[in-house]
């Protein structure tokens, strides 16, 4: 199993990209880098097949956004 996010289109090209994966209550459990491509849609999968049932929150940070969404496992 896994979760996948991306950066929006606008991001400019070679600009450097995290996803943060959390708990609830703020507590880091993964992180990934990577730079994104201008003009495209780009996806990167987090891997959560070793977390637990419950929710989690998914921050993604480029230079001038940051998007946080909600991540429910259900097992």
């Amino acid at each position: 199993p896994s979760a996948r996010t991306g950066p929006p289109r606008r991001t400019a090209a070679g600009s450097a990209a995290r996803v943060v994966l959390m708990d609830v209550s703020g507590k880091v459990i993964q992180t990934c880098s990577f730079v994104c491509n201008a003009g495209k849609r780009q996806y990167k999968e987090i891997e959560t097949g070793f977390l637990a049932a419950g929710v989690y929150m998914l921050r993604l940070e480029t230079a001038g956004y940051t998007e946080t969404t909600r991540l429910l496992i259900i097992r």
